[in-house]
């Protein structure tokens, strides 16, 4: 399986949540994952348009996360709706890999709007974690905080 990469446009982004006294995020795999989830929630995808091999990584990074796998798999077939994503050759595996870089830089994308709205990078975590998928209205009201 090929190395997982992230677009060097969200660079800000992930240092936000990932660095500071109290970062929201231990890792980088982690803003990745949630980042994937955001965009698969949002049904957006997004290609990385800017690349740097440097700081792709290996699956194996992951393997403090026994979910991995089973997101991986779900994202596939959510996607393809085939059993033939979860083939163990290489082509299938690059094609999982895709889908989970593709909805990640649609999530990095939302945190990035987010967090250049609100104060903290916490607060963007909170209201993107609050929206209501079904409408444009957030499922919490953060007037009064």
């Amino acid at each position: 399986m090929r190395r997982i990469q992230r677009d060097s446009r969200y660079e800000e982004v992930v240092k936000a949540l990932t660095s500071g006294e109290k970062p929201i995020f231990k890792d980088i795999w982690r803003v990745l994952l949630f980042a994937s989830m955001l965009g698969h929630k949002a049904g957006e995808k997004a290609e990385i348009q800017n690349s740097d091999s440097g700081k792709a990584f290996p699956e194996s990074y992951l393997g403090n996360c026994p979910s991995w796998p089973g997101i991986l798999y779900l994202l596939g077939l959510s996607e393809t709706e085939s059993a033939e994503i979860l083939r163990s050759d290489t082509e299938e595996q690059d094609k999982l890999i895709d889908i989970f870089e593709q909805h990640a830089t649609a999530g990095l994308e939302k945190l990035d709007l987010a967090i250049k709205t609100f104060d903290r990078p916490l607060d963007a975590v909170v209201h993107l974690l609050s929206e209501d998928p079904e409408s444009s209205e957030t499922a919490v009201d953060f007037s009064g905080i």
